[in-house]
């Protein structure tokens, strides 16, 4: 398979906010900002090698599931300039910048939508310090940070056609229920993703439909999908 042609997203901080970009570091590429929970994982869920049982089924964990890794690599991590303070007994969030990170959001605005379980109102929302640029045809899907279960806060997804023009803006967030202390500097709090804009037509098939390598059932105990399936992705 042909290598794809590599794309370029443009970040920028505004020019009348030159603070910004000694206060603020832009986004990063998501592959330099993998989780210590994720680095320290055992390849496998219970002993130290490979083990298959009776029936080929492998003692792998979520280490060795190439698909999960993926997701928390791909696109760019937006993270925390500065640490904030929440005590959600007095509703009261404040930060440690000359330049705050979160805003109101207008009240009501996201009353119609169901709370995630486990987190409150979306109350509040991150400021947007670098918009971005894409090329023609692109779009980005900004959203939580992919297999990021272990944050205290919880940002909603959406699509931006940033390829016509984006600027800066708040995305909207909430707060795990009871979270009272510190969210230090550096916190991931979204993950901007670009994609090509394509139309699909959808169809149905009675059967397996014929595809680039087969599915060889007696040689999928370990690294099958990475070795047959998998193309890697450069985010830089």
């Amino acid at each position: 398979m042909s290598k794809p042609e590599k794309k370029q997203i443009l970040f920028w901080a505004e020019p009348n906010d030159d603070s910004i970009k000694y206060i603020v570091d832009p986004p990063v590429p998501a592959k330099r900002d993998v989780p210590d929970w994720y680095l320290d994982l055992s390849r496998y869920h219970s002993g130290t090698e490979l083990k298959v049982d009776d029936e080929g089924s492998a003692n792998l964990g979520v280490k060795a599931c190439t698909p999960f890794y993926d997701a928390l690599t791909s696109g760019y991590i937006v993270k925390l300039h500065c640490d904030i303070f929440i005590d959600l007994k007095d509703e009261s969030v404040k930060w440690t910048s000359d330049i705050s990170p979160v805003s109101p959001r207008a009240p009501g605005l996201f009353k119609s939508i169901p709370t995630v379980p486990g987190y409150g109102e979306f109350k509040l929302v991150w400021e947007l310090f670098y918009p971005f640029l894409l090329p023609d045809g692109y779009s980005a899907l900004v959203t939580q940070p992919l297999n990021r279960f272990d944050l205290p806060t919880f940002t909603p997804s959406g699509v931006l056609d940033a390829d016509i023009t984006n600027g800066r803006g708040g995305i909207p967030f909430a707060i795990k229920e009871g979270f009272t202390g510190i969210i230090p500097a550096g916190t991931p709090i979204m993950q901007i993703i670009p994609f090509k804009r394509n139309d699909w037509d959808m169809e149905v098939l009675n059967s397996r439909p014929t595809t680039k390598v087969k599915w060889n059932p007696k040689n999928k105990i370990t690294s099958w999908y990475k070795l047959n399936v998998w193309q890697r992705k450069e985010w830089n």
